[in-house]
Protein backbone atom coordinates (compact mmCIF):
# COMPACT_ATOMS: atom_id res chain seq x y z
CA UNK A 1 0.00 0.00 0.00
CA UNK A 2 2.43 2.42 0.47
CA UNK A 3 4.76 2.23 -2.58
CA UNK A 4 1.37 2.32 -4.52
CA UNK A 5 0.33 6.04 -2.34
CA UNK A 6 3.58 7.12 -3.11
CA UNK A 7 4.33 6.20 -6.69
CA UNK A 8 0.61 7.66 -7.77
CA UNK A 9 1.11 10.77 -5.67
CA UNK A 10 3.61 11.29 -8.55
CA UNK A 11 7.39 10.40 -7.21
CA UNK A 12 10.06 10.84 -10.06
CA UNK A 13 12.06 7.49 -8.24
CA UNK A 14 11.86 4.92 -5.57
CA UNK A 15 14.73 4.34 -3.21
CA UNK A 16 14.74 1.42 -0.58
CA UNK A 17 17.64 2.67 1.44
CA UNK A 18 19.99 1.14 4.27
CA UNK A 19 18.12 -2.20 4.39
CA UNK A 20 20.00 -5.00 6.52
CA UNK A 21 17.54 -7.94 5.71
CA UNK A 22 17.80 -8.75 1.64
CA UNK A 23 14.19 -10.61 1.57
CA UNK A 24 12.73 -7.61 2.78
CA UNK A 25 14.96 -5.61 0.25
CA UNK A 26 13.35 -7.84 -2.72
CA UNK A 27 10.12 -7.33 -1.22
CA UNK A 28 10.07 -3.71 -1.23
CA UNK A 29 11.80 -3.81 -5.00
CA UNK A 30 8.97 -6.51 -6.31
CA UNK A 31 6.48 -4.35 -4.68
CA UNK A 32 7.53 -1.41 -6.82
CA UNK A 33 8.15 -2.83 -10.18
CA UNK A 34 4.83 -4.46 -9.47
CA UNK A 35 2.78 -1.21 -9.13
CA UNK A 36 4.98 1.01 -11.36
CA UNK A 37 7.63 -1.27 -13.39
CA UNK A 38 8.92 2.45 -15.32
CA UNK A 39 9.16 4.05 -12.29
CA UNK A 40 13.30 4.75 -11.78
CA UNK A 41 14.54 2.83 -8.82
CA UNK A 42 17.57 2.42 -6.20
CA UNK A 43 17.86 -0.35 -3.62
CA UNK A 44 20.89 0.27 -1.56
CA UNK A 45 21.87 -2.20 1.40
CA UNK A 46 24.06 -1.08 4.76
CA UNK A 47 27.31 -3.38 5.53
CA UNK A 48 29.67 -2.87 8.81
CA UNK A 49 33.12 -4.44 8.53
CA UNK A 50 33.52 -7.25 10.83
CA UNK A 51 36.25 -9.70 11.17
CA UNK A 52 35.26 -12.38 8.01
CA UNK A 53 34.80 -9.62 5.82
CA UNK A 54 31.38 -6.91 5.25
CA UNK A 55 28.06 -8.06 6.35
CA UNK A 56 24.61 -6.50 7.23
CA UNK A 57 23.64 -6.94 11.01
CA UNK A 58 21.19 -9.62 9.39
CA UNK A 59 24.19 -11.72 8.11
CA UNK A 60 23.85 -10.64 3.92
CA UNK A 61 27.07 -10.60 2.89
CA UNK A 62 28.28 -7.77 0.03
CA UNK A 63 28.09 -10.50 -3.00
CA UNK A 64 25.09 -12.24 -1.67
CA UNK A 65 23.22 -8.66 -2.01
CA UNK A 66 24.57 -8.17 -5.33
CA UNK A 67 23.19 -11.49 -6.81
CA UNK A 68 19.91 -10.93 -5.14
CA UNK A 69 18.94 -7.50 -5.69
Amino acid sequence: RQMKALIEAGVDIVCVETMTDLAEAILAVKAAKAVSPKTPLVATMTFDETPKGFYTIMGVSIEDAAEGL
